[in-house]
């Protein structure tokens, strides 16, 4: 078991760049056969996550006066039912590893003035997607003055760690050249990211230091598998040249990008593992780069404007014109705000205008999201004399100019026609039951809302799971934003899914 001991925690991000350290690590491991090999970039069209039935186990007892609580789970689902005995051993063995009522020596040695108050051992999945499991076992003491009968904190705690990275298909631990691709230096990503956060935090990088530390965490690494990122765990920065001379763990975070090969190099679509009829969820990967901002704000006769944008620096140049073409603010709503201003000039008012413009890349698309509201409020008698909120969704396929309309994500033959009117039906139907439940009446006419529901997408994103839509429900009433899984859809039905 090895032992860490935190001092700072940055969450993910990628922030990849060169560092000429330790280039031969990125090799390390046994060969690997042409036939296996899978070269960046990798195309990784979606994740999905693996059928499996988890079944928790849980424990708690006390000791003296250490409380002590445990939970831990098995699998269920796999065609192989040696594979599956396999995993379940190991898990099992994870939880056996520290013992009930066991306090580690380092822990008297950190809190030594203090007594052990509660214990915990608990497994956790982080991953479970395209046959990889991801587990990590965190064994934990609180100390803490428990003389005075009250419940112990858990302010002052030592913690340890175990990961499992596991190749469903076979039952063997995944290593950390596995999850990357076959002609990527994945040292050099992680000592990189390692440094950036570093440098964030205030930390003078020892490049030297950064090298041993890479170095000493590269023997054994133990690291998890997000659905769509890669954690290092217990990566330790120590420099003995530093004033304080403490250890440091540093979070490095990478996202899934084209340098990544776990979610493919265990995954076949064509070949089934498990014994049910159950297909897992889909979503579409996801990809961040640097992201970029603009702002504006100022005032105009009583109209607070505020105008922001955040895309990413990368985006292609038809899509940060539209990005770009969201600086101006709606004139003829500004105009109606100032006229109402005008005749409420007796009074003491609030009166705004916000527009947003949100971005991300999801797959192949990238989405952009206007949200826009308005309102002109009297502080003087408690009236809004004007309020509106209203949002505008579009999203372009990479390679293409032009926006895509809602029938371009379906596959040839699908009934597309159908398909969306079923779904919005479904959705709005379970809406106004929801208003029905609170209390309250239905809103709309359902039936009426999704015929023709094709005709009706004034725009949409597509997100990991599910398209936001601007729907026109009734052409005579304002939009409004509805969400449509992809599996309501038919994983089936999209071409996005290719």
């Amino acid at each position: 078991m090895k032992q860490s001991k935190t001092i700072g925690y940055v969450s993910l991000c990628a922030v990849l760049y060169c560092v000429l350290i330790l280039s031969s690590c990125g090799q390390a491991g046994a060969p690997v056969t042409e036939s296996e090999r899978i070269e960046a970039p990798v195309d990784i069209r979606y994740i999905i996550q693996n059928p499996l039935t988890f079944s928790d186990v849980n424990e708690n007892e006390q000791f003296g006066g250490m409380e002590f609580s445990g939970s831990y789970f098995q699998i269920s689902g796999l065609k192989d039912q040696q594979v599956e005995d396999t995993i379940n051993e190991h898990l099992q063995s994870m939880y056996a590893l520290c013992q009930p009522g066991e306090v580690p020596q380092g822990a008297y040695e950190k809190f030594g003035d203090l007594k052990c108050a509660a214990q915990e051992i608990k497994l956790i999945c982080y991953g479970n997607f395209n046959n990889v499991l991801s587990v990590s076992a965190n064994y934990t003491w609180a100390f803490d003055d428990i003389s005075d009968g009250r419940a112990p904190m858990w302010d002052c705690y030592y913690g340890e760690a175990e990961t499992y990275n596991v190749d469903l298909n076979t039952g063997k631990e995944i290593n950390l050249k596995d999850v990357f691709a076959d002609n990527v230096d994945y040292s050099a990503m992680i000592a990189a990211e390692a440094e950036d956060i570093l440098n964030r935090q205030g930390t003078e990088v020892n490049g030297d230091a950064l090298a041993e530390s890479l170095s000493a965490y590269l023997v054994e690494p133990r690291f998890l598998l997000w659905d769509s990122a890669f954690q290092a765990v217990g990566f330790i920065y120590r420099d003995a040249s530093s004033d304080d001379g403490q250890d440091a763990e540093v979070s490095v975070g990478l996202s899934f990008n084209e340098n990544f090969a776990a979610a493919k190099r265990f995954y076949d679509p064509d070949e089934n593992i498990y014994s049910g009829d159950s297909e897992g969820e889909k979503t579409l990967l996801t990809y961040v780069g640097e992201i970029k901002e603009w702002e504006k704000n100022y005032t105009d006769e009583g109209v607070n404007v505020s105008l922001r944008a955040k895309y990413q620096e990368e985006f292609p140049e038809y899509a940060l014109r539209a990005v770009f073409a969201e600086e101006s603010a709606d004139g003829d709503l500004i105009d109606r705000m100032k006229q109402i201003l005008k005749g409420l000039s007796a009074q003491e008012t609030d009166a705004y205008y916000d527009r947003f413009v949100d971005t991300s890349r999801v797959q192949d698309f990238i989405n952009i999201r206007v949200y826009e509201s308005a309102q002109v409020y009297s502080l003087t008698t408690d009236v809004s004399h004007l309020y509106s909120a209203r949002q505008t969704l579009w999203c372009y396929r990479i390679g293409s100019g032009e926006p895509v309309q809602i029938r371009g994500i379906f596959r040839e033959g699908a009934d597309v026609e159908k398909i969306l009117e079923t779904a919005v039906a479904d959705k709005l139907e379970a809406d106004q039951k929801m208003l029905e439940e609170s209390g309250m009446k239905r809103t709309i006419d359902v039936a009426a809302h999704a015929g023709g529901a094709a005709d009706k997408f004034a725009g949409f994103c597509v997100n990991s799971n599910a398209i936001f839509a601007e729907y026109l429900g009734n052409p005579a009433l304002p939009s409004y934003v509805i969400e449509l899984k992809y599996a309501d859809l038919g994983y089936e039905n999209l071409n996005i899914f290719n």
